[in-house]
């Protein structure tokens, strides 16, 4: 099946998360059309969708966002489902931003503190907590404040 936009080929887990992105976007009827996935299947994903909120975009695949939302919900606030989600935010980071946060502490910092808002010492409470002694140290000799 060939992608409507670019004519490229596309294989059918790309369209189950297209479909994933877009159901709150279309009809059921619609979403099922251009996909090409069964009005049921549709349905399942919205459950889905329903149960991730926002997280659900975080998925390369619909099994992943499946899988994740059959977890337990006490599953959700462990340390491994920290990471894993930590590192789907990082993936996105980077496929959005590429090198330009990295290169530019600065500007990462000002673009952090625009998005945080008056949650910003939440986040530098956080980054202390997961420094790692060799990085704190690496801070403080560089002059920076410590944590």
């Amino acid at each position: 099946m060939d992608c409507p936009c670019c004519k490229r080929p596309v294989d059918v887990p790309t369209l189950d998360v297209i479909a994933l992105r877009s159901l709150g976007n279309y009809s059921k009827s619609q979403v099922a059309a251009a996909s090409g996935i069964g009005l049921t299947q549709v349905d399942r994903m919205r459950a889905v969708r329903l149960k991730l909120g926002n997280l659900a975009e975080c998925f390369k695949t619909w099994k992943e966002a499946r899988k994740q939302a059959e977890e337990p919900e006490e599953d959700r606030g462990s340390e491994e489902w920290k990471q894993q989600q930590a590192e789907a935010y990082a993936e996105k980071l980077a496929k959005a931003f590429g090198n330009k946060l990295s290169t530019n502490p600065e500007l990462a910092a000002m673009a952090l503190q625009i998005y945080f808002g008056r949650k910003l010492p939440d986040l530098y409470h956080q980054l202390g907590e997961v420094m790692t002694e060799d990085e704190r140290q690496q801070a403080a000799e560089e002059g920076e404040d410590g944590f």
